[in-house]
């Protein structure tokens, strides 16, 4: 029975040693093992020449599909790719309506280059709002890195089982010289909202972007027991890895809560007062 020898690879540079066997060549071109014990090198001979070894050798020769699409260089089209949907964005607007806006801008200004060339529709204004969304973000965590800053979120079960936790960060801005509020991460949990699981989702979304707890001044979130329980909620694990953030509850809740159990107090119902007004 003959065995490999490296002089297979030598002359053809396609054929390596396989894992099978001592008995056995790989061809790269056909991702398969070939038997060389009875014939050696005739046997890869064979293989070269089969149709099946033509057939794959030719689909490699063939360009890949990337090749086809020519990456866009015009960077004023660009710039007017992300202004109109850095628009939908500002307004609120449905990303359906990037698929009439093409068509609307060739006929709108049919001497303009640039809507000649305009071709965004709602896959690609997708992915422009998934990388302006990202470098927003990268953008407002090196600010927090250097910066004190506040922290603010509750709970929302509107999409089904899944629970959205809006992670929103307040600080002061060098650039334009007064303090923003603005949303660092829609945070999602698939499991349950517990005071330990909002607490992980918060920390592990500060710890991806390499902000520290200890330039954190507050949190605010509602007066929930998961929220401000001193055992096992989001204050009692915030307290452990940075003690002296302020957990702020809701003020306006508060403020109901005493308005409630105020007035059973009253000789008469408040609403009458109001009507005596």
């Amino acid at each position: 029975m003959q065995q490999f020898r490296t002089e297979y690879s030598a002359q053809y540079p396609i054929i390596r040693k396989s894992t099978i066997d001592c008995y056995h060549a790989f061809c790269t071109v056909c991702s398969a093992d070939v038997s060389v014990a009875h014939g050696g090198i005739s046997d890869i001979q064979k293989h070269v020449a089969s149709v099946k070894h033509a057939l794959k050798a030719k689909l490699r020769e063939a360009k890949p599909v990337s090749s086809f699409f020519a990456p866009s260089t015009d960077l004023s089209v660009i710039n007017a790719e992300v202004l109109f949907t850095d628009f939908l964005v500002e307004h609120s607007l449905p990303f359906a309506s990037a698929n009439h806006a093409g068509p609307l801008f060739k006929k709108m200004f049919p001497d303009s280059d640039i809507a000649k060339k305009y071709g965004c529709g709602r896959t690609k204004t997708a992915c422009i709002i998934d990388s302006l969304a990202k470098a927003d973000a990268d953008s407002i965590a090196s600010e927090l890195q250097s910066k004190p800053y506040s922290v603010a979120t509750d709970g929302s079960n509107d999409y089904g089982a899944i629970k959205l936790y809006p992670l929103i960060v307040r600080y002061f801005n060098d650039n334009i010289g007064r303090v923003v509020c603005v949303l660092l991460k829609m945070l999602e949990c698939t499991e349950s909202s517990t005071g330990e699981k909002i607490f992980d989702l918060l920390d592990g979304e500060m710890s991806k972007h390499s902000i520290s707890w200890t330039n954190c001044l507050s949190v605010a979130a509602d007066n929930a027991s998961v929220m401000q329980g001193k055992s096992k909620g989001v204050a009692a694990y915030l307290c452990k890895k940075a003690p002296a953030v302020y957990m702020l509850g809701c003020a306006c809740h508060l403020t109901h809560l005493a308005a409630h159990k105020a007035w059973k107090c009253l000789s008469c119902w408040c609403r009458l007062l109001l009507l005596s007004k």
